[in-house]
């Protein structure tokens, strides 16, 4: 199972038939292949004021085989333009449609200058609060932080429950 996959990408950006990706991606070779969860975090996609033909393709058919479940958040590069309300409805829409298995992809990234690290904790607390109320899982993108096991800490005093992550981090760019 891939738990990390930009469906909204793979579709709207390359054109691959996301109701059909257990037939269209080459990763389906795999005999343990069991399917996706689509990772929707990019609000030019969801919270598009005039969504283009293939973003209102894309969210009209959600789901299809081997597509799991979907995450809903807002990735780091994209702080600057989080509303909890567009997300939450997002969250909604989805359910009526597949089903949110997990909050994200979110979180904090030093490695680059998109949105200021004050503003990218607000976001990611706020993706907490949100889980919480949904319990949900978190998949968190956490880059070039000196500082993880602490953003880790907080995070887990911030939910005052146990919780399950799934981390997005790299070493190095590529």
């Amino acid at each position: 199972m891939c738990t990390h996959s930009h469906l909204d990408v793979l579709q709207i950006e390359h054109g691959i038939d996301i109701p059909n990706i257990d037939q269209k991606c080459r990763v389906k070779n795999h005999p343990q292949f069991i399917g996706a969860i689509g990772c929707i975090a990019f609000p030019k996609y969801f919270a598009a004021e005039k969504p283009t033909r293939d973003i209102e393709n894309y969210f009209n058919n959600l789901g299809g085989r081997g597509v799991l479940g979907y995450t809903c958040g807002y990735h780091p590069s994209s702080g600057n333009d989080f509303n909890k309300d567009k997300l939450l409805h997002l969250i909604d829409y989805v359910n009526k449609k597949s089903k949110v298995v997990g909050i994200g992809e979110f979180g904090l990234d030093e490695t680059k200058h998109w949105v200021s690290m004050t503003r990218q904790m607000e976001v990611f607390e706020e993706h907490l609060v949100i889980a919480a109320n949904y319990q949900l899982p978190l998949v968190l993108h956490i880059r070039g932080l000196y500082n993880g096991e602490a953003v880790y800490n907080n995070a887990l005093e911030i939910l005052d429950v146990i919780f399950r992550f799934f981390i997005y981090n790299f070493l190095e760019s590529y």
